[in-house]
């Protein structure tokens, strides 16, 4: 199991675990819980997939989160498990194979650099540019020179509509599900639902096009991101969808 990393990426909606094969670049099994009781989840979701694989070894586990104000309680929690090898939290440091050209590289998200290891790892010398759809939705740049040369933060689609819904007196909080839209909507649940999906398609679109201009040679974009399998329906561009690429750059993660 030495090339076995569980790997847990939390975000601020929805939290991930995986048994991640880092050799072979694939995640084994995963499972995904909404990160309220986060510590508890995660303790007893590593337990589960110990049975699951009936493994003698302790594991090894690499963390990456939004939400920097869990990480000791986590850590004190997973570190009294006689199962529990190691814990790692993904953060940046000076050695890592990419190059982070950022303002400052501490405040870049671990999720972004989870999706640069992995993006770097699988595509050695190519230009790739990383959109992962969350809560927020980035768009990153990564250089075959191994560079991180920027990206762009953009709401998601429920943080949008939840801003829809708490900062208008009459306008319902409604589900995001895809198939809400119409063109053109003929309700108000169709009408948030449908200006949030194309708004959303348009200004990717509008930065894939700009980015492809400004680097020509950058043809491959990769995808992950709860949200990605719904908004890639109204995008025109050909992209990658990697579900659990996020996971994968977690697991190899190396200090």
């Amino acid at each position: 199991m030495a090339n076995n990393i569980i790997a847990i990426d939390i975000g601020n909606t929805n939290t991930s675990v995986g048994l991640v094969d880092t050799e072979k670049l694939l995640c084994k099994k995963s499972y995904t819980f909404h990160s309220n009781n986060v510590t508890e989840n995660v303790a007893n979701t590593i337990k589960q997939i110990r049975a699951d694989y009936q493994s003698p070894d302790a594991f090894t586990i690499k963390i990456c989160t939004v939400i920097r104000s869990i990480q000791q309680d986590l850590d004190r929690a997973l570190s009294n498990n006689s199962f529990i090898d190691n814990v790692f939290f993904v953060k940046y440091h000076k050695n890592m194979p990419v190059q982070i050209r950022y303002e400052n590289p501490d405040t870049l998200g671990t999720d972004r650099i989870a999706n640069l290891l992995y993006s770097l790892k699988k595509y050695r010398k190519e230009n790739i540019i990383i959109i992962d759809a969350g809560t927020a939705i980035t768009i990153d740049i990564l250089s075959s020179e191994k560079e991180f040369i920027g990206g762009f933060i953009l709401p998601g689609v429920m943080t949008q509509m939840n801003s829809l819904h708490e900062n208008t007196s009459e306008l319902p909080l409604v589900d995001y599900d895809a198939d809400l839209v119409t063109f053109p909507p003929n309700s108000t649940q169709s009408a948030i639902v449908s200006g949030v999906y194309y708004e959303i398609a348009g200004g990717i679109s509008f930065i894939i096009e700009q980015l492809r201009r400004k680097y020509p040679d950058n043809k491959r974009i990769l995808t992950c991101g709860g949200t990605w399998k719904a908004i890639g329906n109204f995008i025109d561009f050909e992209f990658n969808f990697i579900p659990e690429m996020t996971l994968i750059g977690v697991g190899l993660y190396e200090e």
